[in-house]
């Protein structure tokens, strides 16, 4: 009321606390409205006051359960990442060497010992199978955790992920850095290879021809951050791809969610979608 008075104009939304006469804490909503003459002369004010203290505290739990469900989700997401990183080590490791190790006899079986040409063509398409095998569970190890990552970085890692998707799966796929990507955490760097996968994913599903991947620096109101971009031209959505789709959308909004950044997403049913995602890089101390 003492705003509609000052300022001569309504005043609606404000918010305030107030304790009553038996000492019980309110949350009130007022609204003001100057009183003015025929004159046109400010002669008083009318304030209106809505008790919301119910409504206020249920806005405050519903927030508090989103905060839970939230480390929730990015705990959920931790575990599964320390699963994805054993089982690759795993797959590497044991399997891996269990099927080189396969290769190796399989060669020196059929160079070491007489054969009959029969045989020998068997043993020769045997080791054909455990190549492919290795190849397999090398292209598998690599989608779970993949080892650039962890040894060299993201730059290195998604050009891997964009050979890989060129080689496995035919489609037109390119990587643009612009300028020297700034040093992150190993949780940043995961996040962002995980959206970029979970995007190349779905621009495949949509039967994209064409994709292209963008990173740069950018500078914005939180400060310094690396910003992705990832650009496909696939198909129009059916009502089935249409659910995978947005189930691929939200598990990236929520990535970005946790490492405090900000998803953004165009779909066009002629040209395709663009995602996009800024993610903070954390402080320098000199």
């Amino acid at each position: 009321m003492a705003r509609a008075l000052l300022t001569g104009e309504p005043q609606s939304g404000q918010e305030a606390r107030i304790e009553t006469f038996d000492g019980k804490v309110k949350i009130i909503r007022i609204w003001g409205a100057p009183v003015v003459d025929p004159n046109g002369k400010l002669t008083g004010a009318i304030a209106v006051a809505e008790d919301i203290t119910s409504q206020f505290a249920a806005k405050q739990a519903l927030r508090r359960a989103e905060e839970e469900l939230r480390k929730l989700t990015q705990h959920q997401t931790r575990l599964r990442e320390r699963e994805k990183e054993a089982f690759a080590r795993e797959l590497h490791e044991g399997i891996g060497q269990l099927l080189s190790a396969a290769l190796l006899q399989a060669a020196s079986i059929r160079k070491e010992t007489e054969l009959s040409p029969g045989v020998a063509l068997r043993c020769q398409a045997m080791e054909g199978i455990l190549k492919e095998a290795m190849e397999a569970v090398r292209r598998l190890s690599s989608d779970l955790r993949p080892p650039l990552l962890d040894h060299f970085g993201l730059v290195e890692a998604l050009e891997f992920l964009i050979s890989e998707t060129r080689k496995t799966r035919g489609i037109t796929c390119s990587l643009s850095v612009l300028g020297k990507m700034p040093d992150t955490d190993d949780l940043r760097t995961l996040g962002l290879f995980r959206i970029c996968q979970e995007a190349i994913s779905r621009a495949s599903h949509l039967k994209a021809a064409g994709i292209t991947v963008s990173l740069r620096e950018a500078i914005r109101e939180k400060g310094p951050g690396i910003f992705v971009e990832v650009k496909d031209n696939g198909a129009a959505l059916d009502p089935e791809s249409d659910a995978a789709s947005e189930l691929a959308i939200l598990v990236m909004r929520e990535r970005a969610t946790e490492m405090g950044g900000i998803f953004e997403v165009k779909t066009d049913p002629e040209q395709g979608t663009v995602a996009s995602v800024w993610v903070p890089t954390p402080l320098r101390i000199p």
